[in-house]
């Protein structure tokens, strides 16, 4: 799962990517694609090795803990990124974040928090016969809804632990960067709400894949060839379980400068439930401006009933720096079937000055929801930050 709901945070730590997507498809890929950036030109510590980032700062925001009148709070943000690196791609990471605010008129704090931590270790050469061995763990507590809970179908606030790992065996080249790799993983995922019911979540998946790291780089891209996965569900509505094969691009990175691009697609067999599953999107960098378009639909659980619906997101990106100064834009539709339709914007804009990151951002929402009370509302943030 990707915490999306702090991901303006995570932006402000050293190397962190530029996209916040929770993929359907690639479970045992994309959380761990990011654990080589900001070793090179980070703010904080860096060296081929070593890295250590951190971030103190305050803010100003009025969270939806009222479905009626969101009150204004104040708090601290908080964040540490640490790192070390050897070889060509070993790697162990840890970030730890956190949001506090307290409520002026309750007195009542809020805190939402993560602790992730990614290790991955070749045990040969690319291009090599031998081993991937790759793990990545996720602690967290949300206070606050936000869109992509809607497509999960989270309608309360909860805590989660989140625990993926995967061995890939490789075989030789099969061209000059990419070689064969068989990986095979396994996720569990246990979240629990404000009522302490449990739900467990249970993935197991293998694909016959190319691998690669082309043109030096530390993190590697990956064809999948076909996958297969299966995924099972116990929750306080009871059991249920799917199936799903797909194949696709988990990152392409042409001859094209500053472009990647995921193309993934399938089809699921869920309880009564089958149909297509599909994510696309793209990362594009055109000098100081950045893009991020993102189509996803596939099948959900919704634990209250173990009845499977039909989730359709959309996410698009635009940020443009003018030296200092950092505008961005961001949209987000989700689309539960009949029931729930929810279209969020948020402008941003930020000012570095003498270390400081100053950063306003306005989330307006449209809400069409039948089921989910606690939905993602308009939010307001005011922040002001020290990296080092």
């Amino acid at each position: 799962m990707r915490l999306a709901p702090i991901a303006s945070l995570l932006l402000l730590l050293p190397g962190l990517a530029a996209a916040q997507s929770r993929p359907a498809l690639d479970d045992f890929y994309d959380r761990t694609r990011s654990r080589d950036d900001g070793f090179e030109g980070c703010i904080g510590y860096c060296t081929n090795q070593w890295l250590a980032g951190f971030l103190l700062g305050a803010q100003t925001a009025n969270p939806s803990t009222d479905d009626t009148r969101p009150q204004l709070a104040t708090g601290a943000r908080l964040g540490i990124d640490l790192a070390a690196r050897g070889g060509y791609a070993n790697i162990a990471r840890t970030k730890l974040w956190a949001d506090v605010l307290r409520i002026h008129t309750t007195g009542a704090w809020i805190t939402d928090l993560a602790w992730q931590t990614t290790s991955f270790a070749a045990l040969r050469e690319p291009g090599e016969p031998g081993l991937h061995l790759s793990l990545d763990t996720l602690v967290a507590q949300r206070t606050e809804l936000e869109p992509a809970d809607l497509a999960q179908l989270q309608r309360t606030p909860y805590r989660i632990v989140d625990v993926e790992a995967e061995v890939a065996p490789t075989a030789y080249k099969v061209d000059k960067d990419a070689f064969w790799a068989l990986p095979i993983g396994i996720a569990n995922r246990l979240r629990w709400s404000e009522d302490m019911q449990l739900d467990r979540r249970t993935s197991i998946s293998g694909a016959l894949a190319f691998r690669g790291f082309p043109k030096g780089i530390r993190h590697h891209y990956q064809l999948d060839l076909l996958r297969l996965k299966h995924t099972s569900w116990d929750t306080g509505g009871g059991a249920a379980s799917a199936w799903t094969i797909s194949a696709g691009y988990q990152r392409l990175s042409p001859d094209i400068p500053n472009l990647q691009l995921w193309l993934l697609a399938g089809y699921e067999w869920a309880g009564e439930r089958h149909g297509p599953v599909v994510q696309l999107g793209a990362e594009i960098r055109l000098g100081d401006l950045e893009l991020g378009p993102m189509l996803e639909e596939h099948l959900e659980l919704d634990p209250r009933t173990t009845l499977f619906t039909r989730v359709y997101q959309a996410r698009f990106y635009a940020r443009h720096r003018v030296g200092g100064l950092r505008l961005g834009l961001a949209y987000e539709a989700v689309l539960v079937e009949d029931s729930s339709r929810l279209h969020a914007v948020t402008p941003e804009l930020g000012v570095s000055v003498l270390g400081l990151d100053f950063v306003v951002r306005y989330r307006l929402t449209a809400l069409r929801d039948d089921t989910m009370p606690g939905a993602p509302r308009d939010r307001f943030q005011l922040a002001l930050d020290r990296r080092f």
